[in-house]
């Protein structure tokens, strides 16, 4: 009823010319949605990193296996196509960090080994 060509029992906005698809059932439809999937990243976003801003189940995903979910990637402000980032700038990188079992974005958690080498190197220091 609303002249936008969708019928209005398949409208989930009747009344309104401008929408008529809510992918996340927000109440906002996906014209004025930057969201369209609800998986709290922005469908500009998922478009220039080749993610699907209909599809909520990518924001989990880690399409680089470097540990981190493409969520967690747009909110480190790291690149999901790149492993080899260093999300938390201590040195090494995030595919790195994810072999080693350390948090990729926390540059207090370091891989192991290195500490060890550290403490080595500053006990010969000491001496």
């Amino acid at each position: 009823s609303d002249g936008d060509g969708a019928p209005d029992v398949n409208d989930a906005f009747p009344q309104d010319a401008n929408e008529s698809v809510d992918t996340d059932s927000d109440g906002i439809g996906n014209n004025a949605d930057t969201d369209d999937d609800g998986d709290n990243i922005p469908d500009e976003w998922e478009l220039a990193n080749g993610l699907d801003p209909l599809d909520p189940s990518d924001a989990i995903l880690d399409g680089d296996n470097d540990g981190l979910s493409n969520l967690a990637e747009f909110e480190s402000g790291s690149n999901p196509r790149n492993g080899n980032e260093d999300s938390d700038n201590d040195g090494f990188s995030n595919i790195e960090e994810k072999l080693q079992g350390t948090d990729p974005l926390n540059s207090n958690d370091i891989p192991s080994s290195i500490t060890s080498w550290i403490g080595i190197l500053l006990n010969k220091n000491d001496k």
